[in-house]
This record gives structure tokens, sequence and C-alpha cells, in this order.
């Protein structure tokens, strides 16, 4: 594997780690909550927001040989 694999591949991983975080948080402070730091974004919306970072780093096309793309994913379904 290559560095720019690895890399791809650990950036992935703590997007996904957000995503889990966030889930976390609205189960259990509610999904209007808040942080205390952000009123304006509720738990949901940051959570849409993780969830859109997972999908940008997985529809990427700069590391080819992992094969991460939208496409790829939703053919394996």
């Amino acid at each position: 594997m290559t560095e720019s694999e690895k890399q791809i591949l650990l950036i992935c991983q703590e997007e996904c780690a957000e995503v889990i975080q966030m889930v976390s948080k609205i189960r259990r402070f509610g999904e209007f909550n808040h942080h205390p730091d952000e009123p304006e974004l509720t738990n949901l919306a940051r959570f849409k927001q993780e969830l859109g970072d997972v999908i940008a780093m997985i529809d990427r096309d700069d590391v080819p040989s992992i094969h991460l793309n939208m496409d790829s994913i939703f053919h394996q379904l």
C-alpha cells in the first residue's frame, strides 16, 4: 500500500469516527440540541455535515487503486 493510499484510508477512518460521534450525541442529547459554542447548528445538522464529509471522501478519484467511489459501493449492494 502506498503512502497516498494509507493517508486516504486514515482520513476516511477519521471522518467515519466523526459520524459515529454525532450519532452518539443525537442519541444522548437529541437531534435538535446543539453544542454550546454553536447554537445555530443542531446535532442533526452536524450529523448531515459529517455524512457529507464521508461521501466526499468516498467520491475521490485521486487514488484510483483504492477504488473508492459511489459507483463501486452501490455495485456491491
